[in-house]
């Protein structure tokens, strides 16, 4: 949903995405409070377009920042970072591998058992974007990815998992992906219902669950697995 700039004079603070780069660098040794370690953005940037002489803006913009590299996977990929030469884990499997009976399906965290304590005493330390699967789209090897991060928001949204589940093609750039922290109501009860109010992917908590698990995807137009 796109909402049009009345006043064109606050287009004189608009950032071209190449000025944005200075957000990838990463830094050397110990930062204070390593705040140059953000990955997400939540309406800290708003997306611009120009349409028929007009000028318009998304209200809901989350910035994301990625890496994309193909490195021999002894080095560890650290969270923000696509590698390619990594080993296929799909959600399933991490289920599996991780022995728990109840699934958070909310945050896809529960590694093993006492997870609590290791999500609240590792932090960002466990967070991670795992290679799921190899594709061919459009003639082109492209990568699918799913994002392990704790559902750590207590109020609004909880975009921790961002795109969460998503597509990787090296020539265009994520085609595919799965925003499931914005289509999902709070439970019945909650003390979240209300900043949830109106937002709801219409699936039954059984059905939304069997979407994570089955990977599934909103596809950008034009763009289909061969």
């Amino acid at each position: 949903m796109w909402k049009e700039i009345k006043d064109t004079t606050i287009l004189a603070d608009a950032i071209p995405p190449i000025d944005l780069q200075y957000l990838f660098t990463p830094y050397l040794g110990y930062v204070e409070g390593m705040k140059h370690m953000q990955r997400k953005f939540m309406n800290e940037y708003v997306l611009v377009k120009k349409e028929q002489g007009k000028y318009y803006f998304a209200p809901y913009c989350l910035m994301e920042l990625f890496e994309y590299r193909a490195i021999n996977p002894i080095f560890n990929s650290s969270y923000g970072a696509l590698n390619p030469r990594e080993e296929i884990v799909t959600i399933t499997d991490f289920i599996k591998a991780s022995e728990v009976k109840d699934f958070d399906f909310d945050a896809v965290k529960s590694f093993y058992p006492g997870m609590n304590e290791v999500i609240y005493s590792e932090g960002w330390r466990s967070w991670k974007e795992y290679l799921s699967k190899n594709l061919i789209v459009n003639g082109e090897k492209a990568y699918q990815y799913w994002t392990f991060a704790p559902d750590n928001q207590t109020h609004g949204y909880s975009y921790a998992t961002g795109i969460n589940r998503f597509v990787y093609l090296p020539s265009k750039g994520i085609i595919a992906g799965s925003y499931d922290f914005f289509f999902r109501t709070a439970f019945p009860g909650s003390f979240m219902q209300d900043d949830y109010a109106g937002v709801s992917n219409g699936l039954s908590a059984a059905e939304w669950e069997q979407n994570i698990l089955d990977e599934k995807l909103i596809w950008a137009k034009d763009f289909k697995i061969d």
